[in-house]
C-alpha cells in the first residue's frame, strides 16, 4: 500500500484526452470507487482505471501526445507518460479527430458541390488542396457512357479538355494543363456529351505553392513523430487522415481512411471512416 502511495506521489502526471470510443467504455479516477462512461472529448487524470466490455474499444491521447489504446475486454489503468521532447498538438490532435468522426456535410463546401439536375455528378475530389499535382477524379451517371472532362481557370476559361467513356481520370495538372500555376483554383466539371445541361457542379483544385506545400509537409512530418505513426496501427492511420482532412488535403484523407478498417476489422468507427469521409460532401440532388 505504502509502495503504491510513493509510486502515485513521485510520478509524473499526465491528462489524458479520450479520442473515441466504441461499446461501452467505463472509467474510475484516482481516490474514487465509482465507475462512469467514458465518452469521446473528455479529460482523465493519470491512475484512471478503464474497464472495457465485450466488443468495446477506446483510444486516448495524453498530454505528452502518447496515443493509448485499449482493444480488448478487461480493466486497464491509465499510467503517466513520458516523452522526451516537449510537444503541444493535445487539443489540435483531439480537435481535428473528433471533428472527422462528425458526420454531416462541410459547410464551406457546399455552395460548389451541391448536386445539380444534371446527369452527371462528382464523386470525389471535391474542393481540395493538393501536396503533388497528380490527382485521379472520379464521378457518376445513370446510363451514360460518353464524358467530357473540363478544367478551366479562375476566369472562367477552358484550360483542359478530354473526351473519354471511363468514369476516372487521373490527370498531372502540371504537365498537362497549359500554362498551369500553383496556388490558384482550377476548376473540374464533366459532362455527359449525349445530354444537354449536364455537367456536374464545377469542384476547385488546388495545388498548393511551393513554400505552403513545404510548410504542411512539415507539419505533417511533426505529426507523425509525435504519435509515433506506424503503417501497423489503425490508430495512426486514422489521426493521419483526420489532420489531412482538418488542411483539406482531402485526397490524402481519403487514403488514410482506407487502411484502418483492413487493420482492425472489429472497430465500428475504422470501418466506416471512409463512407464516413464521404458523407460528409453529400448534398441532396
Amino acid at each position: 500500500m505504502l509502495l503504491s502511495f510513493t509510486q502515485h506521489a513521485f510520478a509524473q502526471n499526465s491528462i489524458f484526452k479520450v479520442l473515441m470510443t466504441q461499446g461501452v467504455v467505463e472509467g474510475m479516477k484516482p481516490g474514487t470507487t465509482s465507475w462512469f462512461r467514458v465518452y469521446p472529448t473528455i479529460e482523465l487524470p493519470s491512475f484512471t482505471k478503464i474497464r472495457l466490455s465485450a466488443g468495446a474499444y477506446s483510444t486516448f491521447i495524453s498530454s505528452e501526445s502518447v496515443l493509448v489504446e485499449f482493444d480488448k475486454k478487461g480493466n486497464y489503468e491509465l499510467k503517466p507518460t513520458q516523452k522526451a521532447k516537449k510537444v503541444s498538438s493535445l487539443q489540435k490532435i483531439s480537435n481535428f479527430v473528433n471533428q472527422a468522426m462528425t458526420s454531416g456535410s462541410q459547410a464551406d463546401l457546399v455552395g460548389s458541390i451541391v448536386r445539380n439536375a444534371g446527369a452527371v455528378t462528382i464523386h470525389f475530389p471535391f474542393d481540395t488542396k493538393l501536396l503533388t499535382p497528380t490527382v485521379k477524379l472520379h464521378w457518376y451517371a445513370d446510363k451514360a457512357q460518353n464524358f467530357e472532362v473540363k478544367f478551366s481557370d479562375e476566369s472562367g476559361k477552358v484550360v483542359f479538355s478530354k473526351q473519354l467513356r471511363d468514369t476516372t481520370l487521373t490527370i498531372n495538372l502540371a504537365t498537362e494543363i497549359p500554362g498551369f500555376k500553383r496556388g490558384v483554383c482550377y476548376y473540374w466539371s464533366v459532362s455527359n456529351t449525349s445530354l444537354a445541361s449536364s455537367a456536374s457542379a464545377p469542384a476547385c483544385i488546388m495545388y498548393l505553392n511551393e513554400d505552403e506545400a513545404l510548410r504542411l509537409e512539415k507539419e505533417r512530418t511533426q505529426l507523425m513523430e509525435e504519435v509515433s505513426f506506424a503503417k501497423t496501427n489503425a490508430l495512426s492511420w486514422y489521426i493521419l487522415g483526420a489532420w489531412n482532412e482538418d488542411n483539406k488535403l482531402y485526397v490524402d484523407a481519403l487514403e488514410c481512411y482506407t487502411h484502418p478498417a483492413a487493420l482492425q476489422p472489429g472497430v465500428e468507427i475504422y470501418n466506416n471512416a471512409v463512407s464516413s469521409f464521404l458523407k460528409k460532401f453529400q448534398t441532396s440532388k
